[in-house]
């Protein structure tokens, strides 16, 4: 299960794609800007359907709490980090106060914050995000390389050489499922989608 993670001005880490509230919610201005008192209370649910209307912007511990009682290891990518100080701190707190350092990968784009949060976290598995990765991170550091689906299409030995280097390697923004065949077949470990049901035939 992936989630993409942002600190309130009150140092809160909430689940939030954008830098907005804007798109999302009924609410308005930038999340490190508002307080989790006013994100707490927005409508999340309506932009995306009528019958989500009500549903709230979660915090990181509500969810950490909710994946404690799954099988489900928890993909968390911290969005721009440096916009946010304080976020590993406040994140790597909440992973202790659930017990859930070891279920967790903790991604982003940003492959210098992701080492220096490896150094406050070792017991922390940690991804780097790519359009495509020119240059990648320590590999002692850092397990996991999650790739956009189309590099692997335009660099045939891409898989295989992030695998040949140690990593464990991910396709991301699929969304057909011909295509995650496809890529599965070129050697990538895991397929990151929005609709999970698609490889099950579901829709």
């Amino acid at each position: 299960v992936e989630i993409d993670v942002r600190l309130t001005s009150d140092g809160v880490p909430v689940l939030m794609h954008d830098s907005s509230l804007d798109r999302t919610t009924d609410g308005t201005g930038r999340v490190n800007e508002r307080t989790w008192e006013y994100v707490r209370h927005l409508d999340a649910g309506t932009h995306f359907s009528p019958e989500f209307k009500g549903e709230p912007v979660p915090d990181l511990g509500t969810v950490l709490e909710y994946i404690k009682g799954t099988q489900s290891t928890l993909v968390i990518e911290v969005k721009s980090p440096g916009e946010y100080p304080g976020i590993g701190d406040a994140l790597l707190s909440s992973l202790k106060k659930y017990g859930m350092e070891r279920r967790v990968v903790v991604v982003s784009f940003d492959a210098g914050w992701i080492e220096g949060f490896g150094k406050l976290a070792p017991d922390v598995s940690l991804g780097v995000l790519y359009v495509y990765p020119f240059a990648t991170p320590p590999r002692g550091e850092v397990e996991y390389a999650s790739v956009f689906w189309s590099a692997y299409v335009l660099d045939p030995t891409l898989a295989w050489r992030l695998k040949r280097a140690g990593y464990k390697v991910w396709a991301w923004n699929v969304d057909n499922p011909y295509l995650a065949r496809f890529l599965a077949w070129k050697g990538v470990d895991g397929i990151v989608l929005d609709r999970p049901g698609m490889l099950r035939g579901e829709e």
